[in-house]
């Protein structure tokens, strides 16, 4: 029986080593481990920091991006309500520019009215005049029985125009 103990005995040693050894051996592979995750914990830290660094270049890029799309929408707006603006003062000029010239254009149209009226009623009037003096040639023809001349006919009008005038200077 004593070896029994002793091969018992024997057993528990090489179990305790067996411990100790996978104890000491877990342990080591612990802070291996340990340290693994750590360097992971680290690298993937460092990666976090980089992608929120270029997330903000990123963003900053494209905020950059947005004000000078902003400030060009801007400046387009107001160069296009400065060529708006442009285009109703010329319009309002070109508009004025017209209607002046249309006045003037009627004003001239007035005055080349006047003058035609003014030429056809001379020209009717020594028309009514040229018929006026054969028609009281031929009556004073008629009248007297005998042609007269251009100048006798001219004194007998003259005379007659006389009496008419002095006939009226009496009756006012």
């Amino acid at each position: 029986m004593d070896s029994w103990i002793v091969y018992t005995g024997l057993t528990v040693v090489y179990i305790i080593i067996l411990i100790i050894y996978f104890f000491r051996r877990s342990r080591s592979h612990e802070r291996e481990l340990h340290q693994f995750l750590q360097v992971a914990e680290d690298q993937l830290k460092h990666r976090q920091a980089e992608i929120n660094q270029d997330a903000k270049q990123k963003i900053s890029k494209a905020y950059s991006l947005v004000k000078q799309v902003h400030d060009i929408a801007a400046a387009f707006e107001k160069q296009a309500q400065t060529e708006y603006d442009q285009i109703v003062e010329d319009a309002k000029v070109e508009r004025q520019e017209l209607i002046a010239k249309t006045k003037t254009d009627i004003a001239d149209l007035f005055k080349q009215a006047d003058r035609e009226i003014a030429e056809y009623k001379a020209a009717r009037f020594k028309e009514v005049e040229r018929n006026l003096v054969k028609l009281v040639m031929a009556v004073t023809q008629k009248a007297l029985g005998k042609s007269l001349s251009t100048s006798d006919h001219r004194q007998l009008i003259l005379s007659a125009l006389d009496e008419v005038i002095q006939k009226q200077s009496q009756s006012q």
